[in-house]
């Protein structure tokens, strides 16, 4: 039975270290594990409109950063940072509604939800990690 409203989520950041933040509107119960193409799917997609070909995908491997009852973090894990351009679309789908619920029995609505955001200019994570360094020295 579902309840009157539902779970909305939102990607509500992506940094250029290839870190997601993807946000819950309500309080869920935390999920146990992620799975990709079972708990949510994560993809890298080219616009079409991109005057850089784009045919074969990215190599490219995610993992899940941190899990909270109100925000998921993820890490894209490229194995060429510098293959990315401007315009490219990081696409996250949860396949089933029915892993991310409240205690109430609210629901992700509807199954297969898609949230999308452009990936900015990316870095590998060594050059983040200096980065952030050199800026705790100055």
């Amino acid at each position: 039975m579902d309840l009157v409203g539902a779970i909305t989520a939102k990607i509500a950041e992506i940094k250029h270290d290839g870190t997601i933040s993807v946000e819950f509107n309500e309080t869920i119960v935390v999920p146990d594990f992620f799975v990709n193409n079972g708990t949510l799917r994560l993809a890298i997609e080219r616009q079409e409109s991109s005057e850089k070909s784009f045919s074969e995908g990215y190599d490219f491997n995610w993992t899940t950063t941190s899990n909270t009852t109100t925000k998921i973090g993820l890490r894209i894990n490229l194995r060429d940072p510098f293959d990315t351009i401007p315009s490219d679309i990081v696409k996250i789908t949860f396949p089933s509604r029915e892993i991310f619920v409240t205690k109430i029995g609210k629901r992700l609505a509807p199954n297969n939800t898609v949230l999308t955001m452009t990936l900015p200019n990316q870095i590998s994570h060594t050059d983040a990690t200096g980065i952030v360094m050199l800026g705790n020295i100055v």
